[in-house]
């Protein structure tokens, strides 16, 4: 008895010639007659050609009552249009390939192919919820509409639902007004850079793979910064590259950057040149300090890698003007990696170039430093989360990307968003005058309440996924005692934490390990006031006092610095004559931590 299926996946046999019975070649979604089935293959011919026939694997192949579960007509009717549509569209695509080498709009055809195969899978499983569904299906019909028109197919006429309307039924009239609205629509569809509804949108960014001159592993962190508002606006991502490899440590090192706006969305040339988005990319090299000596170079004990220090190593800026202007496919980028400026440079050189010309100078003074690089891809995402995950799913559906938040509350903000989030910018300090003036200095930041130090309330998100830290530790400048950190750190409060919670923030000196000699504890000591009294730290630039603690003094467990004054305008208000401090913690006058919440 002569069965009827349906192709799950593409088949097409590359090796040597069968002996008895060609192989016949299956694309996904095409329909066939099994005539006999032995072991692991069948027998049969493709029902739209029936002159096609030959033998094929049973796994590639199933049941039409397999292929389509318990879904509603609705969902049917869709899920048949759309494999006509990819088999029209496919054997469109092969046929001008007969011809020509390459076709207009290619890549986007082939991206709206993906979309809707990916599409109908969905809506196969029968797990698509009927107001979603006619959601997709809207977005389906404009797609195809205007895949057609990319194709020179026939245009087709719809509904205000998406439904394709029976021109033999319909009156001549209704069908007139029907292709007007259809020739409108698929018109503004295909203008390039229609900025005017943009009210939320989305960039997804994959690093691919990176060329790093050094003898130790790197981290390599990406973040958004706003040249107009001159700060950082989102969290940070980070993914690590193996130098034994030379590789990425993982393949999948995709982040999602979420809650951009209009503001972000250049909609002339003049917000162009005032307000432009810059991806940050900065490098860390996480290896010991190394020995001044030559001679102890050689004989050193690097000591245990949990102790190695973050150190800069390069930084690069690429500006993302074009790339949100242009939000059609992703976009490769080859970018190097400057090892002579820092990242702070590279901001101001890329906030003060006003035309393409100048933008294209900052670039161009990178290429000296070929032997680092790193490949990525972009690509815009046009709508708010939800509408993204809905009109692509592909992107989610395996190794979906990192999500990353604003670091304030985006434009369009959704009932449900309940964020116990706090940022923390370490910017700059001054600790010169002491005895680590000549040092190498790491900052370290704990959360601490009544009940001491709050473990885990740290957040970083890697490639690897996200790591929960009690401490969060900093770059180490070498032989700088007025460092300019810039690194955001996210803090998550806990909801069940006490109302009394503050930022300590330690200073410690990083030098070669010393198997004889224990780390000394911290030399100075800062601390911010996040809630006192259910009161929330302000938002904004924050001055905070140096105290000094002698070497090997200090004790996790003494929050009594937590008397003095945290900031210079604590300070101020207080009058006091006397200098604020006890017999632990020392006031620094001339030193200070400045950070931003």
């Amino acid at each position: 008895m002569l069965a009827k299926k349906i192709a799950r996946c593409n088949f097409l046999w590359n090796g040597p010639p069968p002996l008895t019975y060609p192989f016949l070649p299956l694309h996904i979604g095409e329909k066939v007659t099994v005539a006999c089935s032995c072991d692991d293959w069948s027998y049969g011919s493709s029902l739209d050609n029936e002159n096609r026939f030959g033998i094929f694997p049973n796994n590639a192949v199933i049941s039409f009552n397999e292929s389509v579960p318990t879904i509603s007509n609705e969902a049917i009717e869709i899920v048949e249009e759309l494999t006509d549509i990819l088999k029209e569209w496919w054997h469109t695509i092969k046929n001008t390939y007969y011809h020509q080498a390459r076709m207009e709009c290619q890549d986007e055809v082939l991206v709206y192919m993906e979309d809707i195969m990916i599409m109908r899978k969905k809506i196969l499983s029968g797990n698509v919820p009927i107001e979603e569904l006619r959601e997709m299906r809207s977005e389906l019909a404009r797609k195809i509409d205007l895949g057609n028109q990319w194709l020179g197919l026939d245009m087709l006429i719809r509904d205000d639902m998406g439904r394709k309307i029976d021109s033999d039924t319909t009156s001549v009239v209704q069908v007139y007004r029907a292709h007007v609205d259809a020739a409108s629509r698929i018109l503004n569809d295909s203008k390039p850079n229609d900025t005017s509804g943009v009210t939320s949108f989305s960039l997804l960014v994959h690093a691919l793979s990176a060329t790093v001159d050094s003898k130790a592993e790197c981290e390599f962190t990406l973040s958004l910064y706003d040249t107009s508002e001159k700060k950082f606006i989102s969290e940070n991502f980070v993914f690590y590259w193996s130098f034994s490899t030379g590789n990425l440590t993982n393949s999948n090192s995709k982040v999602l950057f979420n809650d951009l706006g209009p503001k972000e969305y250049p909609s002339s040339s003049l917000s162009v040149e005032t307000h432009r988005l810059l991806l940050c990319i900065r490098v860390a090299r996480i290896a010991p300090i190394e020995q001044t000596s030559s001679t102890l170079k050689k004989h050193v004990d690097p000591g245990p890698p949990q102790l190695w220090p973050r150190q800069p190593y390069a930084a690069a800026v690429l500006d993302l003007s074009n790339v949100i202007g242009d939000p059609h496919g992703a976009t490769e980028h080859i970018i190097s990696l400057n090892r002579d400026d820092s990242l702070e440079q590279l901001i101001a050189r890329a906030s003060s170039a006003r035309t393409n010309n100048s933008l294209k100078a900052v670039n161009g003074e990178l290429s000296a430093f070929g032997r680092a690089q790193l490949m990525i891809s972009t690509k815009v995402l046009i709508g708010s989360l939800i509408q993204i995950k809905k009109m692509h799913p592909q992107i989610f559906s395996s190794n979906s990307p990192f999500e990353l938040r604003r670091l304030s509350f985006a434009d369009v903000i959704s009932a449900d968003d309940i964020r116990n989030d706090l940022y923390v910018t370490l910017l700059h300090g001054d600790l010169h005058g002491g005895k680590g003036s000549d040092k190498n200095i790491e900052v370290r930041i704990t959360v601490v309440d009544t009940n001491g130090i709050v473990e885990n309330s740290i957040v970083v998100i890697t490639a690897d996924g996200i790591r929960w830290t009690t401490t969060y530790q900093s770059l180490v400048f070498y032989h700088d005692d007025r460092p300019k950190w810039n690194e955001s750190i996210k803090v998550q409060i806990p909801e069940n934490i006490d109302q009394n919670i503050h930022l300590r923030i330690t200073f410690h000196h990083k030098k070669a390990f010393d198997k004889t000699k224990q780390e000394k504890g911290p030399f100075a000591l800062s601390f911010a006031r996040i809630m006192e009294g259910a009161t929330l730290i302000r938002d904004g630039l924050h001055e905070l006092l140096v105290y000094k603690i002698e070497t090997g003094r200090f004790d996790d467990n003494d929050t009594s610095y937590t008397r003095l004054p945290a900031t210079r305008e604590e300070l101020k208000a207080s009058q006091a004559q006397l200098k604020p401090q006890t017999t632990t913690f020392i006031y620094g006058e001339k030193n200070f931590l400045t950070i931003e919440t």
